[in-house]
Formats: C-alpha cells, structure tokens, sequence
C-alpha cells in the first residue's frame, strides 16, 4: 500500500510513491531475499553450536601395558556428536605391595565406588571427590597384613596420574585456586597450582596415632603421593581443630574444593595460563 502519492504528483517530484512508502512487510522482506538469493530472516531458527577451535589429541585413557586410546581433545572442551564429552582417565597399576584399578571423570558430580580396605580412606577419598565433583571408581587390594602405608600411598600415586591424565594439555584452566573448608571445631586451608612442578607444603598436627584403621601419618604420605603424580603446587594447613576425624575430613575437602575450581575451563583464558607458555 502507498502512502501520499496524490501529494508527491502535487510538490512536482513526479511519480515515485516508493519515496513515500510505509515499512515493507515480512512477507515482502521474504521476496526481496529470494530475489537476491539469500535466505530470509527467521529469528527462531535455531543457532548452530559452533565449534570450538586449537583442536588436537590426547590420551584420554591410560592403562599400563596397554595402548592408550585417544579422543578429539580442544582448548575448552571435547566436542563429539554435538555434545561435550567428560574429561576421563582410567589407571591399572600392579605391584607386589598393591593392586589398583581406577576411573576417573573430571568433570562429574561426586559419585563413587570405593574399595580399599581401610573404611576410613574411603571415608576421606569419598569427601576429596564429593566436594570436587570427581567420579571416581576405585579398587586396591594391598598388603594390609604389613601396615596401611603402601595401600594409601599407591592410591594417592593412580589417583595424582589420573588427574593428570584427565588434565590433558591443561587449555584453558582456571590453573590455581584455593578453599577454606570449616568442619565444627575444625578449620583447614588448602592452595594448589596446576604448575607442572610438584611440591607440599603440610602443616597439620594430630593428637591420636589412628583414626579408624587409618594412621594418622599416612596423611601428609597421600597427599604428597598426590601432588607429585599430578603435577601440583599443593599447600595445605590445619589452621586450628581438636578432634582429629574432623581435621582430616576438612583437609580432603578443601583439597576438592580448590581441585574443582582450579581445574575448571575458563572460556577467557588462550591456551595454558602460564607466562612462559607452558606448564610443564
């Protein structure tokens, strides 16, 4: 429809109502497009995901003796089918002190299925993954006639490989963080980086030798086990408590508490946070 075409004629300027045309209508805008060859405008057609960039490969998986499977790897996530795929690593390792058997998803939500004979390890490993959504499944059938220590400290190694393993280039990161974890009177403190360079820092005290069936000591040898295997600058400290199960529990907790964040994709960051480059 034309609007002020008789005034147009009148001013002189000669037939040319398009001057004076109203908005064109959707249904016009269509043919306009379809005369030049490009799609119309359809505001709920739905946005394709785009695909993330710097895509390579890592190993995804990794057992000893066996050959390591690999999966599409990015910067910031694994795309497969449309869909985003966990950040996973599975680990065997057999000794004559320990046999273990292990699967790790990055990015989970807290489940486990924990069997290392000691019901106060599991209760430890249990709040480390629950805090950190870690998915962990886990098996270890250790020399416990001898002492707790091989048992424990194998563990902390297979569980640091796979946290390394499940890193995988370590893109995109957040790299470093830290957490505050209170449990009643109790009250621990951990900070890691993701550096490559393993090192603890452990200052905790307790007042009993065990906690269940679990020695005491054997804390700081899981946790150092830990850090080495995955490549952590690792701090953690007892700032003030005095029932020992609740030092303890706040310890594996803030350890999952600062794992997560710190292992967390950060759309921001291009390639490894490091100002060399590199984490290794």
């Amino acid at each position: 429809p034309l609007q002020g075409a008789g005034t147009a004629s009148l001013l002189g300027f000669g037939a040319t109502p398009q001057l004076f045309r109203v908005k064109p209508t959707q249904r016009e805008k269509s043919t306009r497009c379809r005369q030049r060859s490009v799609p119309a405008p359809n505001f709920a057609r739905p946005q394709t995901r785009p695909q993330l960039a710097h895509s390579n490969t890592y190993a995804v998986s990794r057992q000893m003796g066996a050959t390591e499977q690999l999966r599409p790897h990015t910067a910031h996530a694994q795309i497969h089918q449309g869909g985003i795929l966990m950040r996973t690593a599975a680990i065997t390792r057999t000794t004559r002190e320990t046999d273990i058997t292990l699967t790790l998803t990055l990015d989970g939500s807290g489940k486990t299925s924990l069997s290392t004979g000691i019901g106060f390890f599991d209760h430890m490993l249990d709040a480390l993954c629950r805090f950190g959504q870690l998915d962990l499944a886990l098996t270890c059938r250790g020399d416990l006639h001898v002492d707790a220590h091989h048992t424990v400290e194998d563990v902390g190694i297979c569980l640091g490989r796979a946290i390394r393993d499940a890193l995988g280039d370590r893109k995109g990161i957040r790299r470093a963080a830290s957490a505050y974890m209170p449990m009643d009177e109790a009250l621990a403190f951990a900070a890691l980086d993701i550096s490559g360079r393993p090192y603890l820092v452990f200052d905790a005290e307790f007042a009993a030798p065990m906690c269940g069936q679990f020695d005491t000591q054997l804390a700081e040898e899981f946790f150092r086990a830990f850090a080495v295997n995955a490549g952590l600058t690792l701090h953690l400290k007892v700032l003030y408590g005095k029932n020992d199960h609740h030092k303890l529990e706040a310890l594996y907790k803030a350890l999952g508490l600062a794992l997560r964040d710190a292992a967390s994709i950060d759309n921001r960051i291009e390639g490894v946070l490091s100002t060399k480059g590199s984490l290794d």
